[in-house]
Parts: structure tokens; sequence; C-alpha cells
């Protein structure tokens, strides 16, 4: 019986080789892959006289850039690019089709070169003052000024860039980011810290924060602090947002989350999604009545399509088409938006009661006259 058995079992494994054999079999190359390049993504360098170091720029540009040469864009700047390039550029395009943020470039910063040691570049480059624990820390100063000088008008000058800056880094570039906020006010308007380790650097930021109590010096800055909730830097992150409140910054607009269930690392794509939206945050105008039911009617594009109605809520204006409905809310007087969707309104008034609602979507604008 057992010789049947292994003379089956032979068999059966001499038809299948050779059905193999006959069959189209993958060639090496084939089997060893590819290397994959993210979509769409320019690469640029730049030598920085400040640090004596070559910077890689990673670049991913809205989807609409080529379509639209008149149009310029807010410039996301993420440092440690040789990892959270793809994390940062993935989220930018999930949020900016859900209609969450403005279409934006991001420009992920990282080191050239092969065999880098990012440890000791990143411990030179995103520290602010020299720890003994760490390595050829302290050059943060040098990083910000190379920041400030070359890599963003290297940038801005390839790129239409519209002025509006924000900064995203998560541990040792969460220090930084943070510092950066505190030692070059205005040079960019958002920041993003995830996950950052402040007690390497807490005399400097005690020493800086108190400098600027009271003053307006971070005007019109929105700022995002995020850790996971399994993250050792959890209290430091926490107490840094709450020496931030006591100092009273005035116009310093900033959130801080604990991520549930999320360690170091796995807390920094959530964070970054998070940070985006807080920092592209718009605001949400309490209209009176009066001035949304101005909107109020049956809009048309051309007889052949469905009629859009807008009706007023509190706050809001909802529109509805074929038992749909979406709220809308107020930017301005003549502009609404929608959230989790790429949809914007704004209202034109004619003469004698006339009223044009332009409906913009994916880049796409298609005016509506009210009936």
């Amino acid at each position: 019986m057992k010789m049947l058995v292994a003379y089956v079992f032979f068999s059966l494994l001499c038809i299948s080789t050779n059905a193999l054999a006959q069959s189209s079999v993958p060639t090496v190359d084939n089997l060893d892959g590819h290397e994959f390049v993210y979509p769409g993504a320019r690469v640029h360098y730049v030598d920085s006289t400040i640090v004596n170091e070559r910077y890689e720029l990673r670049v991913a540009l809205p989807g609409n850039y080529e379509q639209n040469p008149d149009a310029d864009f807010p410039v996301i700047y993420v440092l440690d690019g040789q990892w959270d390039f793809t994390v940062a550029a993935d989220i930018k395009g999930k949020l900016v089709y859900d209609g969450m943020i403005p279409p934006v470039i991001v420009v992920a910063i990282t080191w050239a070169g092969e065999g880098v040691n990012y440890d000791l570049k990143r411990q030179r480059d995103f520290l602010p003052v020299q720890h003994e624990q760490i390595p050829g820390s302290g050059g943060a100063a040098n990083f910000l000024a190379a920041l400030e000088q070359e890599i963003i008008p290297f940038t801005e000058m390839l790129y239409r860039a519209n002025g509006e800056r924000t900064l995203m880094g998560s541990s040792f570039g969460g220090v930084f980011t943070t510092y950066a906020m505190l030692a070059k006010p205005g040079l960019f308007n958002g920041y993003v810290a995830m996950a950052a380790p402040y007690d390497v650097a807490s005399d400097y930021f005690q020493t800086r924060i108190a400098e600027l109590a009271g003053t307006r010096e971070l005007n019109n800055t929105r700022l995002y602090l995020g850790v996971g909730s399994y993250d050792l830097n959890r209290t430091q992150v926490v107490e840094m947002a709450m020496q931030l409140r006591w100092a009273h910054l005035k116009g310093l607009h900033a959130k801080k989350q604990v991520l549930p269930g999320l360690g170091h690392a796995g807390a920094t794509p959530v964070g970054y999604t998070h940070g985006y939206q807080y920092v592209f945050k718009r605001p949400k105008l309490k209209l009176p009545m009066a001035v949304l039911e101005q909107y109020v009617g049956s809009y048309q594009i051309a007889p052949e399509y469905p009629n859009i109605d807008i009706s007023a809520g509190l706050f809001k204006l909802q529109l509805t088409q074929q038992g749909e409905t979406i709220d809308f809310y107020a930017q301005s007087e003549t502009e609404f938006y929608a959230l989790g969707i790429d949809i914007q309104l704004k209202f034109v008034a004619g003469e004698n009661g006339a009223m044009t609602m332009l409906i913009t979507q994916s880049g796409n604008t298609f005016p509506f006259v009210r009936l």
C-alpha cells in the first residue's frame, strides 16, 4: 500500500511539473519586480551653505496644478521626507478629494546621498540645544536658517506658492516644528507637531515661551499637537500644550489631541490627518437668517437637468437635488462649503433680484440661475 501511495504521489508530482513547464512561467525579472516611484512626484536638491549639507526635496503637486496655470497654492513642508513623504502626500490627496482642505503642494525634506545616518542628521538639525546624551545635537538654528533662506526660496521660485506655509514633523521633527514656531514667528502660518519629546530642550522651551508670553508674535498662527495614548512622550506633549495656554500667546490657535490606541510612530498618519484639517480649518460663520434667506429658491443650469433647491437652516444652507440633501456652511456672506465632499457654493446677485449660484466641484465651476 505504501508503495502504491508513493507511486501515485510521484505520478501527480510529475504531471504537475510537466504542466508548469508547459505553462507561461514568469521570468526572473518579473519575479524580482521593479522599484515603485510615487506617481507624479518630483525630486530636487538644495545645497545648503548654511548647514554644509545637500538636502533632497520630494514634491507632490496638486492634481489640478498643470490644468490651472494661473492658480497658486499653499505649501506644506514635511520633515523626515525619507519616511513621511508618501504618508503626507497620500493624506493630502484624500483630504482634498473630500473637500476638507484646499489643493496644496507637499514638499518633504530629507538628506541626500547613499547610506545616510538619519539618526545623526536628525539630532543635528532638529534639536535646538546641545544635549550631553545626544551626539551632534544643537544645530536647529542653522537648519531653520537654511529653511528660511535656501529651501523655501528655492521651492517658491520653482512652484506657484501663495505664501501660505505649514510645517509638519514627528518625534524630533515635532520638537523642531515647535521650535521653529517660537524662534521665528510668522515664517509659517500653520504647524503640526507629533509625538515630540520636549524634554530634550525643556529649558529652551520654558524660556522662549516666557519671552513671548502675552505678546501677539504668534497672531493668526495655528498649531496642532498630537500624540498616541501609548506613546511615552504623551506627558511631555500634554505639558507643552498647557505651557502654551498659560502663556496667553495672543492670536495663537492651538489644539492638543491624545490619539487613543496608538503608539509613537503609528500616531503619525492619524495625527497628520487631524493636523491638516486643523491648520486649514475654515470658519463657520453664524450668518443671520435674513442673509441666508436671500439665497433660497430653485436653481437651474439647463432645462434637461434636474433643478437644485436651496433652503435656509440654522446658520447654514441646505442644497437638495433629487431627494439628496447636503449642508453648506458659510465662510463669507456669499461663499459656502460642505464637509466631506469637495463642493463649494458662491452666490452672485444681479439686477432686479436675479441670483446666480456658482457650484465648484473638483476645480470645475458650473453656473446655476435662480428661477
